[in-house]
């Protein structure tokens, strides 16, 4: 279909059953993953719709556990139904939380298009979308927030930015452009990658991963409404 193999190794991105299809009949030898941030916004809107919203803020148990639900995607995949088996033994007959666990068995764990292997982010240092949504609101400003940009004035900035494209490509390969962190997100991710180590070299096990990852990897979009 394509004129050359593509040298594309993996894409990161949303989870669009619509996208990943067509991805998967283009490119079919790409691994596709999924984005962190985006796995934990819809974990958050189910706790948002069966009313936990309010528990998560005002129980520290409530939030311990749900916070080890996010996390699930930084331990290993193949770990990952054992450890959602043990959250569902501490659920405890709460309802909401056996609704919870019952929406992730569904979706997440037993699902044909997205079982841990598709949203685990062990190991993986680029864990989300983030930058290429960037890159969208940057072309978006550059095209003046036109909501009905003419086709030709579409193409004409396109072109324009696909011209730096092996520039850039270069200088990466250089490494005389690198990406820039913020200092927290280094820390955090610093932070993250000994917790793999230690759990590679068998000093704690995976719910001890777990349990760390949850009070450091779960996105800020709990903090929102």
């Amino acid at each position: 279909m394509l004129p050359t193999v593509p040298r594309v190794k993996r894409i990161v991105l949303d989870f669009e059953k619509s996208a990943w299809k067509a991805l998967s009949r283009v490119l079919p030898t790409v691994k596709l993953s999924g984005c962190s941030f985006h796995w934990s916004k819809a974990v958050w809107r189910k706790i948002q719709y069966l009313g936990l919203q309010a528990a998560y803020h005002e129980d520290r148990a409530a939030q311990t556990f749900l916070r080890k639900v996010m996390a699930l995607p930084y331990i290993p995949a193949d770990d990952i139904e054992e450890m959602f088996n043990r959250l569902h033994e501490q659920a405890n007959q709460n309802n909401s939380l056996l609704n919870l666990l019952q929406y992730v068995s569904k979706t997440w764990i037993y699902a044909n298009r997205w079982n841990p292997t598709t949203w685990s982010v062990y190991r993986r240092n680029i864990r989300t979308n983030n930058d290429i949504e960037g890159w969208h609101n940057r072309i978006n400003q550059q095209a003046s927030n036109r909501h009905q940009l003419p086709f030709y004035e579409l193409v004409k900035l396109l072109h324009k930015k696909a011209k730096t494209v092996d520039l850039q490509v270069e200088l990466v390969s250089q490494r005389k452009l690198t990406r820039i962190q913020r200092k927290q997100y280094l820390e955090l991710q610093s932070h993250i990658i000994r917790l793999w180590d230690r759990f590679d070299n068998d000093e704690i096990d995976v719910y001890r991963l777990l349990t760390e990852c949850s009070t450091l990897a779960v996105p800020s979009v709990c903090t929102s409404d």
